[in-house]
């Protein structure tokens, strides 16, 4: 049976990945392997992440979802992020 992912974050790449559970849980949220509070999904880049009809795509799954996040970096091109 497929996990029910409630919460997901999608994020611009790896290295935000590694990044998001080490601040999760340096601001005390338990983050326990197997038992993570959310699915982070690496997108693979921005552009990846900005595809059209990704982030409407990502909301119609039939997972239970309840949370969405999106969370892009401002390493390029910062007064456009």
């Amino acid at each position: 049976m497929p996990k029910i992912e409630t919460k997901k974050l999608l994020v611009e790449g790896a290295e935000e990945l590694r990044v998001i559970p080490q601040l999760m849980a340096a601001n005390g949220v338990t983050w326990n392997r197997g038992e993570e509070p959310l699915n982070i999904i690496n997108c693979d880049g921005v552009e990846n992440l900005l595809k059209p009809k990704y982030i409407s795509t990502q909301l119609k799954t039939p997972n239970g979802l309840t949370h969405l996040g999106i969370i892009i970096d401002a390493d390029e091109e910062p007064d456009n992020r």
